[in-house]
């Protein structure tokens, strides 16, 4: 079982070609593939790696200097985490990276199988998306349109990880609106970064409420029900 969560036409023609590729040649396998119909650039692929892709993940962008804020996302909340990026950088100088999960289902089951094999073998192996990450960050943020839970089974190999998601009531709103609500927009990316900073007691951190009054967001109360966990909502 397969589950893909693309964010760009050629992360999306990379996996389709991979998935037939392997089918015909007689592998059993089911894909479930997340696609979204909000508009926006499609940039070119580059000299991005499929194999990186196809294994769940890959730097979209990099820092401009040493690394402080590594920020992970997928779907189309893919460019949320890109404006974020530009917003620490211009914003609050913060030398910020963004990674492209197509998988979070595939580097889950790495970390699983990897723990597997060290327990097995009594061997130190490491898994991809720790490999990817290494330790140079003082902060990582992961945001997805699923809930938080998706990422934050990560939270055992990425040191200082602060997983966002869609947790709560499923609501009808418009994207802007509703990624507002759930904190998932670039603004309260940006704002986890910085509160993440501040934990670490980097110089550029901030508070959770400085950082609120230094991006414009409003406080609001988030009545937040785990009885009705959402699928992705903001498509």
């Amino acid at each position: 079982y397969k589950r893909q969560d693309p964010a760009y036409a050629y992360e999306l023609a990379t996996i389709v070609q991979n998935g037939m590729t392997r089918m015909a040649r007689g592998e059993d396998a089911l894909f479930y593939i997340t696609v979204a119909n909000e508009p926006g650039p499609q940039p070119a692929m580059g000299n991005v790696d499929p194999e990186a892709i196809i294994r769940g993940m890959y730097r979209r962008r990099r820092a401009d200097r040493d690394v402080e804020v590594q920020l992970l996302s997928s779907g189309t909340l893919l460019r949320e985490a890109e404006a974020a990026a530009e917003l620490l950088t211009e914003e609050f100088d913060v030398a910020t990276e963004v990674w492209s999960v197509t998988s979070w289902k595939a580097l889950y089951d790495d970390v699983v199988q990897t723990e597997r094999d060290n327990r097995r073998n009594e061997s130190s192996k490491t898994p991809y998306v720790a490999q990817l990450l290494g330790d140079d960050a003082a902060c990582v943020v992961a945001v997805s349109d699923w809930m938080r839970a998706v990422s934050a089974v990560l939270g055992g190999w990425i040191d200082n990880l602060t997983p966002l998601g869609t947790d709560g009531f499923g609501l009808s709103e418009t994207r802007e609106a509703l990624r507002s609500y759930f904190e998932v927009d670039r603004q309260h990316i940006a704002a986890a970064a910085l509160a993440g900073l501040a934990r670490r007691g980097h110089p550029k951190g901030m508070t959770m409420k400085a950082a609120f009054d230094a991006l414009g967001i409003e406080e609001k109360t988030w009545p937040v029900s785990y009885t009705h966990l959402t699928l992705p909502t903001i498509c």
